[in-house]
């Protein structure tokens, strides 16, 4: 058989970017740091195995655990959809966030919101650059990196269902008002307004073409709309109950709607018809999907039964029932071989769309640890997870105290540099001082319009700063109880600030993939530091503030000269996303956390010399303890650990 150029030719381009690609990666891990790896730095070892204050065994190097490993999503799936080259699968909640999975790791990559209602409905555009959410609200994301784009406000009730047009250009939403809406996906302007049922809506659909909108509702009517005019094309009406599901054909010829009685129709678009009734024993029914060849309709229920129908004959051809918690959301994989299950029990179940074998089972975690902050004199660790506010002794035996300190999770928290209060913040919007002597609120203030992401007090302790998801950072008078700075410039939500050692400057990471150096007394930027390729999720400076370390969800942990924003060198090694970073008091080591790993790092020759796993989620925060002997993890799996990460002196 003669050879084929082309194939031939793919061959050696791909050998030649393996080559490229692993160069780089030796480059970007020693290039910049070849002067800092040529003395070989021994790793740290771990002593055998503990228990903690309750009894249960320890990870290597760890000395104490603080909570219970509780993951769980907490509330109902509503929607699901793949992302369309089949890699990741998101949902969305009653618990007002979505989430994004990894279906080859099984690992959450991304959590969108909260938003302010449950989030019913979820979808990727075409290409996959664009992803919607429907809440109060119609939200576009930008899923690479998690960056809001614009949100759509226009219905007067809760918006039940969102989708793409097959080009991207266009999104249709359905309400809990009776109407659909259609937007331009690009410039996010309401296009037209669709007017005519009765009641609240099941869902709006575009056609293959995107030239017609579908629309079904509890006045039992199915309308097929003009998306160019707006205006209505056809209805069909007698149906049996009201509907609650609603599905095009891929070959444009056909609706179908599920509906509360549990029996399906299908309305044939040809002929203006409805044909026969599919009636099963399933229930209300809550999902349903076409295959790609229009053959096949797929109905579910929260009877946790999946009936199929040969669309030909309009039978049933095969029941699928599996004890799964009450199905909400059903979605097919673009190949067709995978079936993602949104399900009542919180969980995303991925089964092999032929035998129904489980592959997957996706959860989202439960009372996260996302704020953890040891106290200046070492002897307390205060943690936030939901809305209470844990404050432990940083001993076996010593106080606990565990107070309801927001309506809304604990989104940040510090401690005042003398260690005699405890500051938080929540989703509620408010800053609250509390007394470390009995944990009582001792003075509060209202913060600014959105969630602050992190708190900071400058050393002297006469200001304090606060990241904030409106892209904006504030620093506050602590005696005046006043906003004397806004620092605006990021164009994304910052999640991190940090005042320098002198209390002279400000450093702050953002989800625009930017790093900033503020000057604190006249509020300019002084640096500004952007080679991170996504978002930056955290910021530290050395003791002696000559650095900044940075880590970010490219997998990657920088280090920055602080004065110029240069990049000295970077850690490469994480296979996810780095959530947290931190630099010892002493300067020698740098501690990054990851998902369910942590990492030490010799700051001087930039060599990973330990490894810890102990969680099983992300990590979002790690900070050493006063002696750089110490150091502690607060982590998605509820938990908090403390680890003995001792170094020998340098000789």
């Amino acid at each position: 058989m003669a050879k084929n150029p082309l194939i031939d030719y793919d061959k050696k381009v791909i050998k030649f970017r393996h080559i490229l690609f692993f160069t780089l990666i030796a480059m970007l891990s020693f290039g910049s740091a070849c002067d800092k790896t040529k003395k070989k730095i021994p790793r740290l070892k771990c002593g055998k195995a503990t228990r903690d204050r309750a009894g249960r065994e320890l990870p290597p190097c760890g000395t104490d655990r603080l909570g219970t490993y509780r993951p769980r999503f907490g509330e109902q799936i509503t929607s699901v959809t793949f992302s369309p080259n089949g890699r990741i699968i998101a949902a969305g909640g009653k618990d007002r966030l979505a989430r994004f999975w990894d279906l080859m790791t099984g690992r959450e990559v991304l959590t969108l919101g909260p938003h302010a209602g449950a989030v019913h409905a979820v979808d990727f555009s075409n290409d996959g650059r664009r992803f919607v959410t429907a809440s109060t609200t119609v939200k576009l994301w930008d899923p690479r990196n998690g960056s809001l784009i614009k949100e759509l406000k226009g219905h007067d009730g809760s918006i039940l269902t969102v989708e793409f047009s097959h080009d991207g250009d266009l999104l249709v939403s359905s309400s809990w008002d009776g109407t659909a809406i259609i937007w331009d996906a690009i410039t996010g302007r309401r296009s037209r307004r669709l007017k005519g049922h009765k009641g609240p809506l099941a869902g709006a659909v575009f056609s293959p073409d995107g030239k017609f909108v579908a629309t079904a509702g509890v006045d039992k009517t199915v309308r097929l709309w003009s998306t160019r005019t707006g205006r209505q094309k056809k209805i069909s009406r007698g149906y049996s109950s009201p509907i609650s599901a609603i599905a095009y054909s891929p070959d444009g010829k056909s609706v179908a709607v599920g509906m509360k009685n549990g029996s399906s129709r299908v309305w044939d678009l040809t002929t203006g018809k409805k044909r026969p009734r599919l009636k099963g024993d399933q229930g209300m029914v809550t999902a349903m999907f076409f295959t790609g060849n229009s053959r096949t309709l797929a109905t579910a229920s929260k009877k946790d039964i999946i009936l199929f129908w040969d669309m030909e004959d309009s039978a049933l051809y095969h029941t699928e029932k599996k004890k799964l918690g009450g199905i909400n959301a059903l979605a097919l994989s673009s190949d067709g071989r995978t079936l993602a299950i949104g399900l009542a029990d919180d969980t995303v179940r991925i089964v092999d769309s032929q035998g129904f074998d489980e592959s997957l089972r996706l959860t989202g975690y439960h009372n996260p640890v996302r704020a953890m902050e040891i106290a200046p004199n070492n002897q307390f660790i205060a943690s936030g997870s939901e809305n209470k506010l844990i404050i432990a002794a940083n001993k076996r035996a010593g106080a606990y105290y565990e107070v309801d300190a927001h309506d809304g999770e604990i989104t940040a928290l510090t401690f005042e540099p003398l260690g005699a209060e405890v500051v938080t913040a929540g989703r509620d919007n408010w800053v609250r001082f509390w007394s470390m002597k009995d944990s009582s609120l001792s003075r509060e203030w209202p913060g600014p319009d959105h969630p602050l992401e992190d708190l900071d007090f400058s050393p002297d302790g006469l200001f304090m700063a606060g990241a904030c998801m409106d892209g904006n950072i504030y620093i506050w008078d602590v005696a005046k109880e006043e906003i004397i700075t806004t620092l605006a410039g990021h164009e994304e939500i910052v999640v991190s600030v940090r005042f320098s050692p002198d209390g002279s400057k400000l450093a702050s990471a953002s989800y625009d993939g930017t790093a900033r150096v503020w000057n604190v007394e006249d509020g300019k930027e002084e640096v500004l530091i952007e080679a991170h390729q996504f978002a930056v999720t955290s910021v530290e400076w050395s003791a002696d503030g000559d650095m900044l370390v940075t880590g970010s969800l490219d997998s990657t942990v920088r280090v920055w000269e602080s004065d110029t924003g240069a990049e000295m060198y970077r850690l490469v090694g994480h296979p996810d996303a780095v959530y947290s970073v931190d630099f010892s008091p002493d300067g020698r080591t740098i501690a990054s956390g990851s998902w369910g790993e942590i990492r030490l790092w010799d700051a001087e020759h930039a060599q990973e010399i330990l490894r810890l796993a102990g969680h099983e989620w992300p990590v979002f925060k790690v900070q050493f303890g006063a002696k750089s002997a110490s150091l502690s993890s607060g982590s998605a799996d509820s938990t908090v650990i403390i680890w003995n990460v001792e170094r020998p002196k340098e000789k």
